[in-house]
């Protein structure tokens, strides 16, 4: 028995030192003290500023920035009559506009209510503050048979369908607030608001906690942070429904400031997955709101050279790239520092197994040389050029390391409790990269047809007037796809996943078809 643990001990021990010399020998380290960031002077540090301590987890409440929910209401958009030959009779639709296609339906109402109303990110919509006093539009709805309700919801996504009578349905915008009424509710956050834009001009982000020991390491309130920023890209929609493009501007930018929390030095080291996936919704809800502003044809040539630039400076793949050393660091660090049994017994989410410690030292180290391994293909799966990806090499690793852990072995629990899915960080880090890359595209696009009354015919005409440069693929490395289409309007897509170009077309699987702007200026 002896023997059997002094040679285990020896060989896990002496597995994991030539281990780490490969490592090292690719220019790769393990070293957790390298991930411990060092001070900075409090009144540098964004966390040691006024208001501040709650965007530290487990300090304060999420109460910082929220908007108290008052009274909503219902507003109906549309009152539909289906017209079926031959079994609607007449008086039921003879003052309705001329029966229309499910598709002419929906656009006949979303002209009519979506460029004055925008679905927040809670459980309201926004609507300009005229739009309770609008008479809804009367359509006759062509249909081969009855349609019920259900069926109508799915026709019309985005609205509630409610019958009124024998074939009659309203269509209704539930749980709606005036922008001037939310905005007039968010009044009560501006000191903390304010706060808070002095806060994010400081040049560092660090947390103050145990840094040695990597489950002890502080992490942002992330709650907090996503509260925040909702409230804030709400606040950006309602000044867009008011007509005032320049406050809009203002809160955006706030958004964007707030990458500071993630992004400014020193505490972007050490970052978790979770933190930089954080970081890039944060990132999309933005991006979003610049969407609403577009179709809305409410920013001006200020706003929009504005938002190009900060669109320019968006990065997400680096940080979600570095967030997995981190993540194989900590974890290593960790495999040696705790004891084997707990290791076995998160993996078994067992209380209590004996038997577990009784297992040799030397397989803790075998359980970090298998982790390190399944971490190592995910990260070298990442194009060292970034933003450009290969989506193949990481499909491969997924596939890989899901073959991994399905094995049986004593040396694969660490492995089963701390790898992450970084497959799918990686396909959502790249897809919302791809998105802004194109709003910076579309910003100029505007910009351009502003100037000039039309869209261009190719995206050189952009540079250097309305963009410094086009931004590339992340899967391919080529320009953008684009092209001026019928009625003004335009296509602009990116190779997806799939790495091919699929001619414009997207698919309900996020790894087929292309990426599309999927909206469209002159809807």
């Amino acid at each position: 028995v002896t023997l059997f643990y002094a040679e285990e001990n020896w060989r896990g021990k002496r597995a994991w030192h030539k281990y780490k010399l490969r490592l090292e020998a690719k220019g790769k380290s393990l070293d957790w003290t390298a991930y411990i960031p060092p001070p900075v002077p409090d009144d540098q540090n964004i966390f040691k500023a006024p208001h501040m301590e709650g965007f530290k987890k487990g300090n304060g409440t999420n109460e910082f920035l929220t908007v108290r929910a008052g009274r909503s209401h219902e507003l109906v958009v549309a009152k539909l009559v289906v017209v079926v030959p031959g079994r609607t009779s007449e008086p039921a639709f003879a003052d309705f506009h001329d029966a229309a296609s499910p598709a002419e339906a929906l656009a006949e109402i979303e002209r009519r209510a979506s460029r004055r109303a925008l679905a927040a990110q809670g459980v309201i919509t926004l609507v300009a503050d005229d739009m309770r006093q609008m008479t809804p539009v009367r359509i006759a709805l062509a249909s081969e048979k009855n349609l019920s309700s259900e069926e109508l919801r799915k026709l019309l996504p985005g609205f509630t369908v409610r019958p009124t009578g024998a074939n009659a349905f309203a269509v209704v915008l539930e749980n709606t607030v005036s922008a001037g009424d939310y905005l007039a509710r968010a009044a009560t956050a501006e000191d903390n608001l304010k706060a808070l834009r002095e806060a994010l001009k400081r040049p560092f982000a660090r947390l103050d906690g145990d840094y040695q020991v990597p489950f002890r390491t502080p992490i942002q309130n992330f709650v907090r942070i996503r509260v925040v920023s909702q409230t804030l890209a709400q606040r950006a929609q309602s000044f867009l429904l008011l007509g005032k493009p320049e406050e809009a501007l203002a809160e955006l930018t706030l958004i964007q400031k707030m990458r500071g929390m993630f992004e400014a030095p020193p505490g972007r080291k050490p970052s978790t997955l979770v933190a930089a996936m954080i970081n890039v919704a944060i990132n999309g809800l933005y991006v979003s709101v610049v969407q609403d502003g577009l179709r809305l044809k409410a920013w001006r040539d200020a706003e929009l050279a504005a938002l190009g630039e900060q669109l320019k400076g968006i990065g997400l793949l680096p940080l979600v790239s570095e967030s997995l050393n981190h993540e194989m660091a900590a974890a290593t660090h960790l495999g040696q520092i705790v004891p084997l049994s707990k290791i076995f017994r998160l993996a078994e989410d067992a209380k209590r197994f004996s038997i577990f410690d009784l297992l040799p030292q030397g397989w803790a180290y075998q359980n970090i040389i298998t982790y390190a391994k399944m971490m190592e293909q995910q990260i070298d799966s990442i194009e060292s050029a970034l933003p450009l990806i290969v989506p193949r090499r990481i499909d491969q690793a997924a596939e890989a390391i899901e073959t991994g852990l399905a094995r049986s072995s004593p040396f694969i629990y660490l492995a089963r409790v701390a790898i992450p899915n970084s497959g799918k960080a990686l396909q959502t880090a790249a897809r919302n990269q791809t998105i802004v890359n194109q709003a910076q595209i579309v910003c100029a696009l505007e910009r351009y047809r502003l100037a000039r009354q039309e869209y261009p015919a190719g995206l050189e005409e952009l540079v250097p007037q309305f963009l410094p440069a086009i931004p590339r693929d992340l899967i391919g490395g080529d320009a953008p796809r684009y092209r001026r289409i019928s009625d003004g309007k335009f296509l602009l897509y990116s190779v997806g996943w799939n790495g091919k170009d699929d001619g414009g077309q997207s698919d309900a699987d996020p790894k087929q078809g292309d990426w599309i702007w999927t909206w469209n200026l002159n809807r």
